[in-house]
């Protein structure tokens, strides 16, 4: 009886690394880039813990063409008592890429004014060519803050997927 539940486990242990092995040689990595306009901007008056802060805004590839859109919500978790203007957002956004589906993310930064500053952002899954997305993604500021908005930012993907799904 106990030789038959080692052998067992060792079966076990044997199919469960071939899958594994597989499962990673269909994942591959790709890397996007854009830049977006936050054109519909919309902040609450006084702004406080809990507020909820929504954008819109068209995705440009580097040669300015559009590729898309994006849509997010940021929740303002704290704010400095040393300076009112600035706070903690919690955010999820999506993106949606003509022809290619949703990247959805989540990420945690300060908000400065209206400027959310440069962060690191999980993503959590996607849709279509980016169906079961995995990686991280970097918000870089591109322009100083203006009244009014647009503000300008870079988002760069870093992206493990299924080969499989394309």
């Amino acid at each position: 009886m106990i030789a038959a539940v080692a052998g067992l486990a060792a079966l076990v242990t044997v199919v469960g690394t071939g899958a594994a092995t597989s499962e990673a040689e269909r994942r591959e990595t790709r890397e996007i880039t854009f830049t977006t306009d936050l054109l519909d901007l919309d902040v609450p008056e006084p702004i406080g813990a809990g507020s909820s802060i929504t954008a819109h805004s068209p995705l440009r590839d580097e040669s300015g063409e559009r590729i898309g859109e994006g849509h997010g919500q940021a929740l303002v978790t704290q704010i400095s008592a040393e300076a009112p203007t600035e706070s903690t957002v919690l955010g999820r956004s999506v993106y949606a890429i003509d022809g290619s589906g949703q990247i959805h993310t989540s990420w945690l930064t300060d908000l400065k004014g209206l400027q959310f500053q440069e962060t690191e952002a999980v993503v959590v899954g996607g849709t279509g060519d980016f169906q079961e997305a995995e990686g991280s993604a970097r918000l870089v500021p591109l322009d100083p803050p203006t009244d009014p908005t647009p503000t300008r930012y870079r988002w760069e993907f870093t992206l493990d997927l299924d080969s499989d799904v394309r």
